[in-house]
């Protein structure tokens, strides 16, 4: 029996449901290596410089806000506990991605040059942490949650991003996942990007403007669909005026539209 614990939006668990949490983790594990994959264990605690603007952007994630993460002090005392601590700012991690990118800096030599090769195909399990509204939560949403990421670094070859594809279908089967239950939904940063810099929207705006499609994302796969019109509404609002053609128009209207079967 799970039991609650001391704060809302984590839990104890216990028995079955534990149980059941490890094979899960350890059948989607298997089913990485079978695909060359190597496990990589990270911390949960980063550095609060690692989450800065400049390193992460001003969106790395739907909905972000740097409100959402955990922060704490960490002292390292040299010798006893008695002498003066070196303090600096953490957080516990809120995603894997910035801690593989931490990482990976550390096995650049400047002189010897990268100590792993390339392509790198890493993947992690790892419990993260976001400081989620207390009205947010939900039987699917809580405070602390375990990622299973995967990573191909080093390479620009398109069948990449197609064994990225094929290798989270691979995840979700060996976990008994019909393939007729798994879809796929894509997107890519580089079209809204485009579309920002040719209707010369301003940096800031663009921030605004992509946590908008985020939520319209995350609505359309089921998370808080009442905002759905509200927020197209609002990127409507923000487009309108930098929008000045019927082309232009049309293809953000195609970004709007939802689910296609292509672009």
């Amino acid at each position: 029996k799970s039991t609650k614990a001391s704060y809302v939006g984590f839990r104890d668990i216990f028995g079955y449901e534990a149980r059941l949490r490890e094979f899960i983790a350890v059948k989607i594990s298997e089913a990485f290596q079978l695909w060359g994959y190597d496990k990589i264990e990270l911390s949960i605690i980063e550095s609060m410089d690692s989450f800065n603007e400049r390193i992460v952007g001003g969106s790395p994630w739907p909905e972000w806000n740097q409100k959402c993460s955990f922060q704490i002090n960490i002292h390292d005392y040299v010798d006893t506990y008695y002498s003066k601590p070196v303090s600096s700012r953490a957080l516990l991690v809120p995603e894997g991605t910035i801690s593989i990118s931490r990482w990976l800096a550390s096995q650049i030599d400047a002189e010897q040059g990268l100590q792993v090769g390339f392509p790198l195909k890493i993947y992690y399990v790892v419990n993260c942490f976001r400081n989620e509204p207390i009205a947010n939560l939900s039987a699917t949403k809580s405070r602390s949650f375990t990622q299973i990421g995967a990573e191909i670094i080093g390479t620009s070859n398109h069948y990449a991003n197609l064994e990225t594809i094929m290798l989270v279908a691979s995840g979700l089967e060996a976990i008994g996942v019909p393939k007729n239950h798994i879809k796929i939904r894509l997107s890519d940063i580089c079209v809204f990007n485009h579309l920002c810099k040719e209707c010369k929207i301003p940096y800031r705006e663009t921030i605004i403007l992509k946590e908008v499609f985020d939520a319209i994302a995350e609505s359309r796969a089921g998370n808080d669909t009442k905002r759905l019109d509200n927020k197209l509404t609002e990127a409507n609002k923000i487009l309108s005026n930098y929008i000045t053609d019927v082309k232009t128009r049309n293809q953000w209207d195609f970004c709007l539209a939802g689910i296609r079967q292509s672009i």
